[in-house]
């Protein structure tokens, strides 16, 4: 932060401290705001990771699907999807939302999605897995 005065007197030292203030102000800020992007950033890669890579289906069911946030500045979500093979030629499709946003709601999701994995791969009947 450079602060030039023109013409006058130099800075007095309260003047000099409300400088010095402003800039430790906005050092912090500027800190903060690059760890919230950072962090942004990450869960964005993250859920659109888990997004693009929902299970393998019965060769007879083909899945399509795509994340598209609402804007650049939307908040990553908890939404997801996921398809589970089970036997006898059925699979679960199942699609979910996170409460929340960032980071958080998209380690939240990964956990639901590996627990639904793990649970509907027991043959246990739809509405079980669910529950």
């Amino acid at each position: 932060m450079t602060v030039l005065r023109h013409d006058g007197p130099a800075f007095s030292v309260d003047e000099t401290e409300v400088v010095r203030h402003a800039a430790r102000l906005a050092t912090r800020h500027l800190g903060h705001a690059r760890l919230l992007a950072a962090t942004e950033d990450t869960a964005l890669h993250l859920q659109r990771a888990l997004v693009a890579e929902p299970g393998q289906p019965h060769p007879n069911l083909e899945i399509a699907g795509a994340y598209l946030p609402a804007g650049p500045r939307t908040l990553v979500g908890g939404d997801w999807f996921e398809t589970v093979r089970l036997h006898f030629g059925r699979s679960l499709l199942v699609v979910g939302d996170v409460m929340g946003h960032g980071l958080d709601a998209a380690v939240d999701m990964n956990a639901y999605r590996t627990a639904l994995r793990e649970v509907a791969a027991t043959d246990l009947p739809p509405h079980r897995v669910l529950r």
